[in-house]
């Protein structure tokens, strides 16, 4: 905590006195942001700063601009790098074949890459106002996980089956059927129970998953807007074994990381905190925390734009 009341006074420095405090803290060692620095650890801070529909996020985004004195053109070249973290990650896996897609190095390999092209273009956009950026970034980070983990642990229930989580990162994905209206949940069996493929559920969860459709509604507290029975088609975000709805001694008990509290997808963890070492089950680094993806008609349903997060509602009691 002395740390970051320390930082964001050397921020506040550093915007009062034109540039003084930059050169300053570059010749201080002792000063360094890039440790713990979202910027330099693989993540789609950018993306989540900017491209979320979130009333602190929003605030958030003219503080940096107020902050850092940023021209129109300046956020937009930001907002712009905002999707290319995303787009660019998903571009390169389409050029491997799909077998490599799944191989947790190549990926891991694939988002070092794009992370490194964003970070050197901001440096040569911004020059020698690149250090505030840097430093405005650090500092934004670590209040923003503190503020988040206390927001999200306030809507958390830890002795029973979750009916309903509030505070779920959504994110937005094309599905296979161009036009379906479906989720994603990080919970392969319910996707399998929906389409039918009964062989690819282990024969003692069958009765589990024995009564599909699987459905949820969600709710988009930001615009008042909800969706109702909306059927899970698709597995992830990011993992496939993490029922995160489900106590790790329920009904159902949750598969993977019951070290977690109930109504926590691991992704969240995993980007936020650091759990499994920043990774899914799989290995691949957590590029953002989302605990469920929509298809673009449910995103649009629940007032969001194109390729636009939020934090949003579940209802998740029609799921095993």
């Amino acid at each position: 905590m002395i740390k970051r009341v320390c930082l964001s006074f050397l921020l506040i420095l550093s915007i009062m006195v034109s540039g003084y405090w930059v050169n300053e803290a570059q010749a201080d060692s002792s000063i360094d942001f890039r440790s713990d620095n979202p910027l330099y650890d693989d993540k789609e801070v950018l993306n989540y700063l900017l491209w979320t529909m979130d009333d602190k996020l929003e605030k958030d985004v003219k503080k940096l601009k107020d902050d850092l004195n940023l021209s129109d053109e300046e956020m937009d070249f930001l907002k712009d790098w905002g999707l290319k973290e995303r787009s660019m990650v998903i571009e390169s896996l389409n050029q491997v074949s799909p077998q490599d897609q799944e191989d947790a190095v190549i990926f891991n390999r694939i988002a070092e890459d794009v992370f490194a092209q964003r970070n050197q273009a901001l440096q040569e956009f911004f020059g020698d106002s690149y250090p505030k950026l840097e430093a405005w970034i650090s500092i934004w980070w670590n209040e923003e996980i503190d503020y988040r983990n206390e927001w999200l642990a306030a809507r958390t229930d830890v002795n029973a089956d979750k009916d309903r989580v509030a505070g779920i990162f959504a994110t937005q994905y094309n599905p296979n059927k161009s036009g379906a209206y479906e989720v994603a949940l990080p919970d392969k069996y319910v996707k399998f129970a929906n389409l039918g493929w009964v062989s690819n559920i282990p024969s003692n969860l069958r009765s589990i998953y024995g009564k599909p459709p699987y459905v949820v509604n969600v709710y988009n507290p930001a615009t008042g807007r909800s969706v109702r029975s909306v059927k899970v088609d698709e597995v992830g975000p990011w993992n496939t074994d993490d029922n995160y709805w489900d106590a790790k001694n329920g009904t159902n008990p949750r598969r993977k990381f019951a070290d977690l509290p109930l109504g926590t997808p691991q992704a969240y963890a995993a980007y936020t905190n650091g759990h499994n070492g920043g990774k899914d089950q799989s290995g691949r680094k957590v590029l953002n925390p989302a605990g469920i993806d929509l298809t673009p008609r449910v995103a649009a349903d629940l007032g969001l734009k194109s390729l636009q997060n939020a934090w949003i509602d579940v209802r998740y009691e029609y799921l095993p």
